[in-house]
């Protein structure tokens, strides 16, 4: 009986002292991401180029998109919330959202396995096929990084 209400005040004060961080680890989707209050801020606060996101439809035949990030990352925090909104608007897009953890803590062999180099990685994918892949942080805009991808 000691025993157990040594670990269950244990967990309470563990809890009570990590209750502002969430860590998310796996397959996961936006409502899990959207538990992280400040990047459902940055969702909320974004507003994709429509005229950008109407040409990339011309492309989505066939694409899935898969999404690799950490909730510890600061360019992941930028970007992944805005990559969610975008999908919104691209429906015929499949996408998988995967956070991961440090490369360092990383015992699933995920950073060697999708050949991952930084975070966030968006890989792009046709007919089962790589397309192409932003790293990081786009070089133009998302949505024109990712028309230029499909584009091809």
């Amino acid at each position: 009986m000691k025993k157990k209400l040594f670990f269950t005040s244990l967990i309470l004060l563990v809890s009570f002292v990590f209750a502002s961080t969430i860590v998310i680890i796996g397959d996961t989707n936006p409502d899990e991401i959207f538990l992280l209050k400040s990047w459902k801020k940055i969702y909320e606060n974004y507003s994709p180029d429509v005229k950008t996101v109407e040409t990339i439809k011309k492309y989505t035949k066939d694409v899935r998109a898969e999404v690799y990030f950490g909730t510890w990352c600061k360019d992941s925090k930028n970007n992944v919330p805005k990559l969610i909104k975008i999908f919104e608007l691209l429906p015929d897009i499949k996408v998988k959202y995967t956070a991961i953890i440090w490369r360092t803590c990383d015992k699933s062999g995920i950073y060697k396995k999708m050949d991952l180099k930084r975070v966030p990685t968006i890989i792009f994918y046709r007919n089962g096929k790589e397309i192409g892949r932003i790293i990081e942080n786009p070089v133009k805009t998302l949505e024109k990084d990712i028309l230029d991808i499909l584009a091809k």
